[in-house]
């Protein structure tokens, strides 16, 4: 073989090992962070509780029927494993960075919560909204951080105890959680209002009609105008609403 064919194939021989290389560290960094997801929830599938009409009817005698086996409008569901569930909240705080608070009440509330659920296999992406006055069981922690007792209050309110951080996060999450029969939840994101504008204007602003005079809080916000929000115009538009009125939707 001349010296030319030499080279060329340990050139070759070379470049599919890094590519070979390159696809094992890619397939590793894929299992750890699966599996370091996988530690950070809680469970490994929601713990559906059944009432005792439920376990005496002929469902839960049936040869081979699951426990956690749930049967909706007559077809049968079981939990996926592979989808990957992550908690998004919108916390009810205007500060520009986002600070450390002393333990009690001033973390925050969670007036918005999405579940983001990704699944791998179909490379599906679906968003459950939570309404923030969902009534479950929220734990009451003192001024020391020290776990009092549970009462039933609005789901949104899990998050105002804490240090409004990692710990009021983990709060939530824990709430949403058992709300979903311990559903398991590997990552959260929480944002505060002021990111409002910031994301508006990273995909370029919204269009809307003004369906209210908002004018007492931006001049653009005028009653039937056609508006494109930007800037601080997008966080006045959510934000405003008419206190005066009682809405029922």
């Amino acid at each position: 073989m001349s010296r030319k064919g030499r080279v060329f194939l340990i050139i070759w021989a070379s470049f599919m090992t890094l590519i070979a290389l390159g696809l094992v560290g890619f397939e590793a960094f894929r299992l750890i962070g699966k599996s370091s997801l996988s530690t950070k929830s809680a469970t490994t599938a929601p713990m559906m509780a059944q009432s005792e009409y439920y376990a005496a009817s002929t469902e839960s005698s049936e040869s081979g029927w699951e426990s956690d086996w749930v049967r909706y409008d007559g077809k049968v569901y079981d939990y996926n494993e592979d989808i990957t569930t992550f908690l998004v909240m919108g916390i009810d705080k205007d500060d520009e960075t986002v600070k450390k608070m002393e333990e009690g009440t001033k973390g925050g509330q969670a007036d918005s919560l999405f579940l983001l659920v990704l699944n791998p296999r179909n490379r599906s992406i679906k968003i459950v909204g939570i309404n923030r006055n969902s009534m479950t069981d929220v734990d009451i922690y003192d001024e020391y951080g020290r776990y009092q007792n549970t009462v039933v209050a609005q789901i949104a309110t899990q998050h105002g105890f804490g240090n409004g951080m990692e710990e009021s996060c983990n709060y939530q999450v824990k709430a949403v959680s058992n709300m979903f029969y311990q559903l398991p939840i590997h990552g959260y994101a929480a944002i505060n209002m002021s990111a409002i504008p910031i994301i508006n204007d990273e995909v370029g602003g919204v269009d809307v009609t003004v369906l209210e005079d908002l004018t007492k809080w931006d001049k653009k916000l005028v009653k039937g105008t056609r508006v494109h929000l930007e800037g601080e115009t997008a966080y006045a538009y959510l934000r405003a609403r008419d206190m005066s009125k009682f809405c029922i939707q």
